[in-house]
């Protein structure tokens, strides 16, 4: 009865150890399985991938102007202040232009005078005028013709006065004639002044005669190249005479005779007749000089007169033309200061600034007055050296504004980029301008402006997540599902979108399930 109890009790004690034994194994079956890995795919599908490059900006006037004078000068009103809204071509500071006004009425009357000529020479001579001219010329031939008719009594006083130095002057000093020859009525020591003064009484005694002879046919009615030749000749003859005086004196005044108070009387009347000649020759001269010169008045009359007669060359006229053109140039240029005495707003706009004072004399060139435009605003921003080569000019954006937030969208676009780097906290940027594709009076100068620019678009492409693309070994590649099993498959890219989307050029056909991410 004891063994049956017990086998009995055994039963479920052995039930158990199998019980515990089977899931003890199902549970290392299930610990020592390979573990597979999870997946998240996407599809690779067409559509439209857009690229933007999202910065910051400040809204500004597209148009600030500080406006200065080009010359100096004392101020004299300022008609506008800081903050005043001003019309194009307002007057905002103007200078004193006295001077100008003054320099301006004499430009004006040299223009007035330059066109009265102009006038006068396209109308030709008047007939009052050519006989204005001819009685001049009849006049300038008349003197002249007076200084000829001078030359005989002229010539008459010279012979006359070299006769009274030569022959009577010297009367005392010489003895003998000149058909037997002179000599000295003194003592002389100097041999050669004795010599010199004996030979020349000798030589001008002849030389008075051949000059008389010469001067007999020499009336009013010679002609004038006689006259001038006769003229010429006297010279010749005073000269030979004022020689022989000199050369007398010399004998006179010789240290050996110097103190013969007996030859006083000879040394006084050699000095007058070496004055009396010397006078003679002045006389000649200037009889001559005065011929000259009214022979070139009367001849500048006379040409004058020949061209009144000839009427004016069309040269003349055009030379006046243009004397008249320089006139009336002189005078604009002079105008156009006066008005740049006045500064003149050059765009619609608000005064910023303003440094000048009344009466104060300001600097060329130096800035009195700022403006900005009221027309027109644009966004100054600027973009980092990533993205720059990714924007080009006429490039859209999309603006916000944080005084109005995003519901209030504006459109821009990009119109200049410089060519030079800006450091920007260490980083290189590159300022780029956007205008507002339209005038709207919301915005203002100053606001901070959110930029979305438009750089390219990919139309009907096909496309998957950024993070699906990887590299190797030069290439991209992405890894697709196929039954269950991993494929990697080499692609060629293109854009790549700022949503996290990238074109692929190459490689898939659109509808694959590219895996993005894999859980081990």
């Amino acid at each position: 009865m004891k063994r049956v109890v017990k086998s009995i009790a055994k039963r479920p004690i052995t039930a158990t150890i199998a019980v515990i034994l089977l899931l003890g194994a199902a549970g290392l079956i299930y610990v020592t399985r390979e573990k597979r890995p999870t997946y998240q795919v996407a599809r690779a599908e067409r559509g439209n991938v857009v690229q933007e490059v999202s910065v910051t900006g400040k809204t500004k006037s597209a148009q600030t102007i500080e406006l200065a004078f080009e010359k100096t000068g004392k101020v004299i009103r300022i008609l506008v202040a800081v903050g005043d809204k001003v019309e194009r071509d307002q007057s905002l500071v103007e200078l004193d232009r006295g001077e100008l006004a003054a320099q301006l009425l004499e430009a004006q009357a040299r223009v007035e005078a330059e066109r009265a000529r102009l006038a006068e020479l396209t109308r030709g001579t008047r007939e009052e005028d050519l006989e204005i001219k001819r009685a001049e010329l009849e006049k300038a031939e008349q003197d002249l013709s007076n200084e000829y008719d001078d030359i005989p009594d002229l010539l008459t006083d010279a012979y006359t006065k070299s006769d009274d130095a030569v022959r009577t002057k010297t009367a005392g000093i010489f003895i003998g004639s000149k058909n037997t020859a002179y000599k000295l009525n003194f003592s002389s020591c100097n041999t050669e002044a004795d010599l010199a003064a004996t030979t020349l009484k000798l030589t001008s005694e002849f030389e008075l005669e051949r000059w008389q002879k010469e001067l007999s046919p020499i009336t009013l009615l010679s002609p004038r190249s006689d006259l001038e030749n006769a003229l010429k000749n006297a010279k010749i003859h005073i000269a030979i005479f004022k020689n022989f005086l000199e050369k007398t004196n010399e004998a006179l005044t010789d240290g050996c005779t110097i103190n013969n108070s007996s030859l006083d009387t000879a040394r006084t009347n050699v000095g007058t007749a070496r004055t009396n000649v010397v006078t003679a020759i002045g006389n000649i001269n200037n009889q001559e000089q005065d011929i000259a010169t009214q022979k070139l008045t009367a001849l500048k009359i006379k040409n004058e007169l020949n061209l009144k007669l000839a009427g004016t060359l069309p040269e003349q006229i055009t030379a006046q033309r243009a004397v008249l053109r320089q006139a009336e140039a002189s005078a604009q240029l002079i105008q156009t200061q006066i008005g740049k005495a006045t500064l003149r707003a050059p765009i619609a706009g608000v005064i910023t600034k303003e440094d000048v004072e009344l009466g104060k004399i300001v600097s060329p060139n130096s800035p009195v007055v700022s403006m900005i435009s009221e027309e027109a605003l644009e966004i100054e921003t600027f973009v980092p050296v990533v993205d720059i080569a990714k924007i080009k000019i006429g490039d859209k954006a999309k603006v916000t504004v944080d005084a109005y937030g995003s519901d209030a969208v504006f459109e821009a676009t990009v119109v200049s980029i410089d060519p030079a780097e800006t450091i920007i906290e260490g980083v290189a940027t590159y300022k780029t301008v956007l205008h507002f594709s339209e005038k709207d009076d919301r915005i203002k100068p100053g606001f901070t402006a959110n930029i979305d620019i438009l750089t390219a678009t990919r139309e009907n492409v096909i496309a998957v997540p950024q993070r699906a693309v990887t590299s190797k070994n030069g290439g991209k590649f992405v890894r697709i599902l196929v039954g269950g099993e991993v494929r990697e498959i080499k692609v060629e890219t293109g854009l790549r979108g700022s949503d996290g989307g990238m074109e692929i050029t190459k490689g898939l056909t659109g509808g694959e399930d590219v895996i993005t991410f894999i859980k081990e």
